[in-house]
């Protein structure tokens, strides 16, 4: 279709128009896009800095743009789960071995995610109380289990 309305319109450079070719060598985003699955420093980009003035127009183009609740939620569920990128990951700075449990001071803070938001669960002064406190929640309030598969 792009070959025919190129040369139906005549929107090719040699008849006065603005596309570069005939059409129809243009590749799609995907998996079928030459640099699918590129990363890193064998990316063309790799390295290269946006100037101080792209930034802002960068920041200026995103600032206002309201997206649907529909597109909210899928962006939320591609996101969740196995879809994280932090998913099944233990930092190696963690300061507890349980979920949802990690050490402030000479304390243990439980904190539980809902629905996006962080709710706090109080500090307790064992790092046991504080996964039991953890544990609780997610089943009196029947949450989806977190797994820890690494």
């Amino acid at each position: 279709m792009e070959e025919y309305y190129i040369n139906k319109f005549k929107t090719h450079k040699s008849t006065g128009g603005y596309n570069l070719t005939w059409g129809g060598e243009g590749v799609s985003s995907g998996e079928n896009h030459t640099l699918y699955g590129v990363t890193g420093e064998n990316h063309p980009s790799w390295g290269r800095k946006h100037s101080e003035e792209t930034l802002k127009r960068l920041s200026e183009s995103h600032m206002g743009i309201k997206h649907t609740e529909e597109a909210k939620q899928k962006l939320s569920n591609a996101l969740s789960g196995k879809g994280n990128p932090f998913f099944g990951r233990k930092y190696n700075n963690a300061t507890s071995r349980y979920h949802g449990v990690s050490r402030v001071d000479r304390r243990f803070r439980a904190l539980v995610t809902v629905n996006g938001k962080s709710k706090h669960l109080g500090y307790f002064d064992t790092e046991i109380e504080a996964a039991q406190a953890y544990n609780n929640y997610v089943i009196e309030n029947r949450l989806p289990q977190q797994l820890n598969e690494l």
